[in-house]
């Protein structure tokens, strides 16, 4: 039997407007003050639009990221569950991408935000961003913000719609939210948030703890976790901080920080993420780690993943679970500024199918969807160009076709996914239109 805490009788049944309850002493918050769209105090209790809501009236959010450079890799295992899976009023299941420049295909990078999901801000080469940095405050700045540049100019996200930042390693402290205040960013995702003993903020796992704005500091234990700063005098007005929910198990132990199911080193979360577990395995760890706020008071579940994690029984684990998620009738799969965007002017689930907007896509043309292309060489044409066009890497094209590196004029590549059911393949003139 689990040894948590059940949540009050009172907050199952009613849900009042911001109100910071077991925060810290030191924290100090009004609710009366701190008020949406700009200010959201630190809570476990959701936000109403006005006066009290039933619990029922909350919708459940799932938020699903990705960390790093989106590559083909990228694009085949993330496609391997957003594509599968639409959201009750027919939008398509989108992700946060939270992109590295180095490594990043732009073409791949632009489809997904195309097809409604996030693109937010990792870094430019992944270094650890340590107080002090050894780069200086401008080696600091261009570490953090290079990758906005590149993803607008380079991939052409526009600047208004890269809002969200996520650290390297999850290293944060007082100089990178600095700079990202200063900078004008919505909001971060680097915080990790346990529930239980000694957490203040997320006292047990029906009552977690909401993504709030830094007006008054930040509750949450840092301390735990090695690389991670925060201190009691921070104060970063408008800028919000969603945080990253631990999985943990029935009795509170902490199992997974990212990659849920897959064990992984530290450089990906905490040191939490000690074994690997069956896809049986995964899918009740997700669904009961989702029941607890479903249950309780409704904090985004978030599954928060790395391109290798998507191993075949990552893979099917979390579709399973998606489709029983989503089979209720009352959750949603949305970005993290979805989120943020809800808790600033918040509607009750009898409302979500007509707030959660999304452009019309055709996920049949989406890179890399198309099997058994074969492409005709052209004037002008080279390997690192076609690779791009058709959303894969030039390590893939080569595999299967060694000339890569000599095209003449007129001859064929075949073009990945292509393998020995193809035959003579699909002539195509170049990638779908998107």
């Amino acid at each position: 039997m689990s040894q948590r805490l059940a949540l009050p009788a009172a907050l199952l049944l009613l849900v009042c407007s911001h109100v910071a309850t077991g925060m810290p002493a030191w924290y100090n918050c009004n609710p009366a003050t701190c008020t949406p769209p700009d200010c959201a105090c630190a809570s476990d209790t959701p936000p109403a639009a006005s006066g009290t809501w039933d619990i029922k009236d909350v919708p459940q959010f799932i938020v699903f990221t990705h960390d790093d450079a989106i590559t083909s890799d990228t694009n085949e295992a993330i496609r391997s569950i957003i594509d599968e899976h639409t959201n009750r009023n027919g939008c398509n299941m989108p992700a946060t991408f939270f992109v590295l420049e180095a490594g990043n295909d732009c073409n791949l990078a632009k489809a997904f935000w195309e097809q409604n999901s996030e693109i937010a801000i990792h870094s430019k080469t992944h270094l650890p961003l340590t107080d002090p940095f050894f780069l200086g405050p401008a080696g600091r700045e261009d570490e953090m913000f290079h990758a906005k540049t590149y993803l607008n100019e380079t991939c052409g996200i526009p600047l208004e719609d890269m809002v969200g930042y996520r650290a390297p390693q999850l290293v944060h402290n007082p100089p990178v939210r600095a700079l990202l205040e200063a900078k004008g960013m919505l909001y971060d995702s680097s915080i990790l948030e346990f529930y239980g003993p000694p957490s203040e903020s997320s006292p047990n796992a029906s009552a977690r703890l909401w993504p709030y704005t830094m007006d008054s500091g930040i509750p949450q234990d840092c301390a735990y976790f090695a690389g991670a700063t925060c201190t009691q005098t921070e104060r970063y007005p408008g800028l919000w901080e969603v945080p990253l929910l631990e999985m943990q198990a029935p009795n509170g132990t902490l199992l997974y920080s990212m990659d849920p199911g897959l064990s992984v080193g530290a450089e990906y979360g905490s040191a939490a993420n000690a074994v690997s577990i069956s896809a049986d395995d995964l899918f009740t760890l997700l669904q009961q780690n989702f029941n607890d706020s479903y249950n309780g008071n409704r904090s985004p579940f978030g599954l928060y993943v790395h391109t290798p994690w998507a191993v075949n029984s990552s893979v099917q684990a979390t579709n399973q679970f998606l489709d029983w998620a989503l089979g209720l009738n009352d959750t949603y799969v949305v970005t993290m500024r979805q989120v943020i965007e809800w808790m600033q002017n918040p509607v009750p689930v009898s409302e979500m199918d007509a707030w959660l907007t999304c452009k019309p896509v055709d996920l049949s043309k989406s890179p890399g969807s198309e099997r058994c292309q074969v492409y005709t060489v052209k004037q002008g044409d080279y390997g690192e160009q076609i690779a791009a066009d058709f959303g894969v890497s030039v390590a893939e094209l080569a595999a299967i076709n060694p000339n890569l590196t000599t095209l003449q004029i007129g001859e064929t590549l075949r073009i990945p996914p292509f393998d020995n059911s193809c035959g003579q393949g699909v002539p195509v003139t170049g990638p779908p239109a998107m």
